[in-house]
């Protein structure tokens, strides 16, 4: 028993890791970093901020609405995945065996926030940036370790409905 439960313990622990550093991503204004006159800037999906003081970002462009889309589409895709392997996860610790159902339905939400969080730091990298080359911001190698959390997930996944 204790055997078998490592693998669902593992796939809800990266699952809860991407969904952690993919939220903490989508909150903090530093998905890019560039130097303007002296003056250093962060600029994240939401805020852009000039050494200390943030301001809203009032007319994003399209490749930052289609990033933010993305992103809080991957989050509660994220969220259903993790939910579902939760559930997976309680089933078998009650005795009862995970209906495949559940476990498929785990792999293909999965599936689908990764592949939306991978748009979104697609359609963010994409953006014009008017001929400054930003350095990439803490908020985006959160991302793509969140992404990267997932597709250990998604691994962890496969080999746990091939066992099946």
């Amino acid at each position: 028993m204790a055997s078998r439960s490592v693998l669902p313990v593992a796939i809800l622990v990266f699952l809860i890791a991407g969904f952690v550093l993919h939220v903490i991503a989508l909150a903090t204004p530093e998905w890019s970093t560039f130097g303007v006159n002296g003056t250093f800037v962060r600029q994240g999906l939401f805020q852009t901020c000039f050494a200390d003081k943030c301001h809203r970002i009032e007319n994003p462009s399209d490749n930052v609405k289609a990033s933010v889309a993305f992103g809080v589409m991957g989050c509660l895709a994220l969220l259903a995945a993790a939910s579902c392997s939760f559930f997976s996860l309680v089933k078998e610790v009650d005795g009862d065996m995970a209906p495949r159902i559940a476990r498929v339905l785990c792999f293909l939400t999965s599936s689908a926030a990764a592949t939306l969080i991978v748009i979104c730091v697609i359609t963010y990298v994409t953006n014009e940036t008017e001929g400054v080359t930003p350095d990439i911001g803490f908020s985006l190698e959160s991302t793509i370790s969140a992404a990267g959390c997932l597709g250990i997930a998604l691994l962890l996944q496969a080999v746990s409905l091939i066992r099946c």
